[in-house]
């Protein structure tokens, strides 16, 4: 994104406290749970959601100016999602695979489905930085739970990237 939006933290102490949450949902997601989200597609995405939504909580918290107000009155994943939008941290290629994301789990969580209709569901731009990062670490996304990956992926460098610009 263009422009990094102006956020309130107190103290050095709470910067990396926000750095740090932050990079402890990248260490979950590839802690005890990664051998059962390659092996099952509903799993992988409800994990994937509640992981992305973590992420989506310190954002907020961080960058919105009444961000711990808005998560006190529980606003939902896709709200949270369109005001980082709003405030510019994450565009709108990432904002429609976010909700795209949402919708999937809300089929799932609710659901008994066999096959996960995820195909042309998630939309990458092939010349963004992070998407190509992705690429050349783990190769182009095939499945589901790479699809995903890829998108939590970007979510993460983009908040990564969000702190360290401030």
């Amino acid at each position: 994104m263009s422009k990094t939006p102006k956020i309130k933290i107190k103290s050095a102490r709470e910067f990396i406290d926000c750095l740090e949450k932050l990079d402890s949902v990248r260490q979950r997601l590839f802690s005890k749970a990664e051998n059962n989200i390659l092996k099952d597609d509903r799993l992988a995405l409800i994990i994937s959601y509640s992981i992305v939504e973590m992420i989506l909580d310190i954002l907020v918290r961080t960058f919105c100016n009444n961000g711990a107000k808005l998560l006190k009155n529980n606003i939902s994943f896709t709200t949270k999602a369109i005001l980082l939008n709003e405030v510019r941290l994450i565009d709108d290629e990432l904002l429609n695979n976010l909700i795209a994301i949402k919708k999937l789990r809300d089929l799932v969580a609710h659901n008994i489905v066999n096959n996960i209709p995820w195909q042309k569901k998630f939309r990458f731009d092939k010349s963004d930085f992070n998407y190509n990062k992705f690429v050349e670490d783990f190769g182009e996304p095939i499945d589901l739970v790479e699809h995903l990956l890829c998108i939590w992926s970007k979510l993460h460098k983009v908040g990564q990237e969000a702190f360290l610009n401030i």
